[in-house]
């Protein structure tokens, strides 16, 4: 992603990451975005969330130096 965005999604489509950003978003940092961890976050989409969409989202937040 750091080198060539576009090259890596060529290597990894959508169709193929989105389901294991989805699924290592659910398990990891759903639960801890909750005082609940045990109990199913309410109202969860059903759509995928975007992996290099988050990706590029991220890389583009400022950073402290």
């Amino acid at each position: 992603m750091e080198a060539h965005p576009r090259a890596a999604h060529a290597l990894v489509p959508d169709a193929e990451i989105d389901p294991v950003f989805a699924r290592l978003l659910l398990t990891i940092a759903a639960p801890a975005a909750t005082c609940h961890p045990d109990r199913p976050l309410p109202g969860l989409s059903t759509s995928l969330p975007g992996f290099y969409a988050n990706q590029l989202t991220t890389a583009d937040q400022p950073t402290d130096s």
